[in-house]
């Protein structure tokens, strides 16, 4: 559930958009309507009950793995345009903070990462057509880069290890009734240049019932390994949200992904994983998400070295959340979280130092939405 207020994505589901990447297309953009602008503001706190210093790491998180620091999570800026006329529109979506740092690959503590810019043009009857191009937000998963929409405060190991943030690349997409289609040819995951000189492929299929049922399938096949295109990587993601529960919303997740040659000691490895994130709504003011995730890497392609114990080379992790939140207004909220980490293999540190397989912390953040 998000903000109220905020922009909403496709139904629980990433929304996509386009990095100008068609030069082409650009001057086109000047007869596009005028923009609207939008954008949220989260920091908060976030620390790890093993480690109470500043070196501390929360293990196999995202933009959370440091711990037991205040952050200023994002500052979201999103710009908006569509000429009705034409059928052209316009997406331009920038964060700085500490999430924007984690996306950007940059090792400061704040930096600015253009999340998305793409231009679309919708052509056919009603406009049932489409052309994207640019940088976008993958399809894949429940969670989202804004902080505000996502159910609790932390991204899960499925946001993390078993999915890409964003592409780089132009599709097609069509859309009748409740089903929509997409075809895409990209870089790959988080790839704005190409690493390898060969695309990779994406597909999605919707079906959009509204509050009973929405349902999304998404694939993207193809080489992601750096100066290489034969080693290719699968990724298969089934994501649904129902509103038809009183007083929930509840998410679902289910994700599959192998790579050749991308294991430990050069084997072919997979991973799969499954998540259930309900909100549950008590009233106007106050809602509880929580989450549940299982994710299972077989040949540690997906969380490195740092899960191999041994001679074993596969990790299994889960996480239980639960995040009581409180909305002071329909665009500002405060919540909480504790989240509990379980590992398969000692990967994780208690506060002597020693290797345990649970890792505990909590988070408070606060966002504000425009």
């Amino acid at each position: 559930m998000m903000i109220k207020g905020l922009p909403k994505n496709n139904v629980g589901f990433k929304n996509a958009g386009m990095v100008l990447a068609m030069a082409g297309m650009t001057a086109i953009t000047a007869n596009a309507a005028a923009p609207s602008f939008s954008g949220a503001v989260e920091a908060g706190w976030n620390s790890n009950f093993a480690k109470p210093d500043s070196n501390a790491a929360n293990v196999f998180h995202s933009y959370d793995a440091q711990a037991n620091t205040f952050t200023l999570n994002s500052a979201h800026l999103a710009m908006n345009g569509s000429d009705s006329a034409t059928g052209l529109g316009y997406t331009v979506e920038t964060d700085f903070g500490s999430d924007g740092a984690v996306d950007a690959g940059s090792t400061a503590a704040y930096a600015i990462d253009l999340q998305e810019a793409y231009i679309t043009w919708g052509f056919g009857a009603s406009r049932m057509w489409g052309l994207k191009a640019g940088k976008y937000a993958t399809y894949e998963g429940i969670e989202v880069v804004e902080g505000g929409s996502n159910p609790t405060i932390s991204r899960g190991f499925l946001y993390g290890l078993a999915e890409p943030v964003t592409h780089t690349g132009l599709e097609i997409n069509m859309a009748t009734g409740p089903v929509d289609v997409h075809l895409g040819v990209i870089n790959g995951w988080d790839q704005v240049k190409d690493v390898n000189g060969l695309p990779s492929y994406l597909a999605k299929v919707g079906y959009n019932m509204g509050n009973p049922l929405a349902v999304s399938l998404s694939a993207i096949i193809g080489p992601e390994q750096a100066g290489t295109t034969k080693n290719a990587r699968m990724s298969f993601d089934l994501t649904a949200v129902t509103k038809s529960i009183p007083m929930t919303d509840l998410w679902l997740q289910a994700n599959y992904g192998s790579e050749a040659k991308a294991g430990v000691g050069g084997d072919d490895a997979s991973w799969l994983g499954f998540g259930v994130q309900p909100l549950i709504h008590f009233n106007a003011w106050f809602g509880l998400g929580l989450r549940y995730e299982y994710f299972m890497d077989d040949k540690l392609s997906r969380v490195g070295t740092a899960g191999s114990v041994g001679t074993n080379t596969d990790l299994t992790l889960q996480n239980i959340t639960v995040a009581p939140t409180i909305w002071l207004t329909k665009t500002a909220m405060v919540r909480a979280e504790y989240r509990v980490d379980m590992a398969s293999k000692d990967v994780f540190k208690d506060s002597d130092g020693k290797a345990t397989g649970t890792q505990m912390g909590s988070a408070l953040d606060f966002v504000l939405g425009f």
